[in-house]
């Protein structure tokens, strides 16, 4: 004669299986995709490094093809441009963190408003495209107190 499993156990026990039972069955309903999936960051899109910057103004995609690459490298506390003259034009800035602290890179002057990277973990890069036109425009990394230290550039665009 075959008995059940529940019959060799005291009584407390069946309600504690079909408990425990439930509650894992419970914790696997919902949506796998909110527990599996992480939000997809692309390093080379222009997003603001603080939440209190201008939305970016960057130029539509087809200019990017046609434009001027700028390397920016940053450090402790400094910024390094692979270029020290610029004419109007689509410029693409890519900034690279070279350094042991977060950076970012934001550019500001005539009709740009604040363009700017998101912050870069040492060793990672990001880029940001703008339309330059004459005058004078302002590079600096936007993390707190960077600017101050040194990490400021001025440019005059002809």
């Amino acid at each position: 004669m075959r008995r059940s499993l529940m019959s060799d156990h005291p009584i407390w026990v069946a309600p504690l299986v079909l408990a425990v039972g439930g509650a894992t069955l419970l914790a696997g309903c919902g949506s796998s995709s909110k527990a599996s999936s992480a939000p997809t960051v692309n390093p080379t899109s222009a997003a603001p490094a603080t939440s209190s910057a201008a939305p970016a103004t960057t130029a539509p995609a087809s200019s990017a093809a046609a434009a001027t690459e700028v390397t920016a490298t940053e450090t402790e506390f400094k910024i390094a441009l692979s270029q020290s003259t610029f004419t109007a034009g689509t410029y693409t800035f890519k900034a690279t963190n070279a350094g042991k602290f977060p950076h970012a890179l934001t550019i500001v002057g005539p009709g740009v408003a604040s363009v700017a990277t998101e912050n870069l973990s040492p060793g990672k890069s990001g880029s940001v495209t703008v339309t330059l036109t004459s005058g004078s425009y302002e590079i600096y990394c936007p993390v707190d107190g960077h600017k101050g230290l040194g990490m400021d550039l001025h440019v005059t665009v002809t």
